[in-house]
């Protein structure tokens, strides 16, 4: 999941896209090219400080499965896409029944809004309050300030 954030900030920084083939190697495999970030005992703390500007900038405590939904949200909302609760969950690399979770928690801090689809009321459409939008934002600024060095 860190690995994810750290390639969602570049993402946001640089406003570059991100090729499919740069999607992280599955858990349990070993990078061949040699020694990477996690030689640089700079780059962990980074990862870890990252991990703490979650409280401070978001308001909660922001599980990785949280981040990720969140993360997403703000990426549909970047895009003006409607995002329903389970392509969320698809895209954000989240179990079902854990986004599921997140979501209800989301929804009870306000970070999150839930409406039903005006053509199907079985699906739920989730979006950022305004609030969330403007931490994240701020989030992935400060974020992308401090990683950015040592990618």
């Amino acid at each position: 999941m860190l690995e994810e954030t750290a390639r969602l900030v570049r993402h946001h920084a640089c406003g570059e896209e991100i090729p499919p083939h740069a999607v992280p190697a599955a858990s349990g495999e070993a990078a061949e090219a040699g020694p990477g970030p996690e030689a640089d005992p700079r780059w962990i703390r980074t990862l870890l400080d990252l991990r703490g500007l979650r409280r401070e900038f978001l308001g909660l405590e922001a599980s990785d499965a949280m981040l990720a939904m969140l993360l997403t949200l703000y990426q549909a909302g970047l895009e003006r896409r409607p995002l329903y609760r389970t392509a969320a969950a698809v895209e954000a690399h989240v179990a079902e029944t854990t986004a599921f979770r997140a979501t209800e928690i989301l929804v009870a801090t306000g970070a999150v809004h839930r409406t039903r689809d005006a053509a199907d009321k079985r699906l739920i459409i989730l979006r950022l309050s305004e609030q969330m939008t403007r931490r994240l934002r701020a989030y992935l600024a400060t974020a992308a300030a401090m990683a950015l060095p040592l990618v």
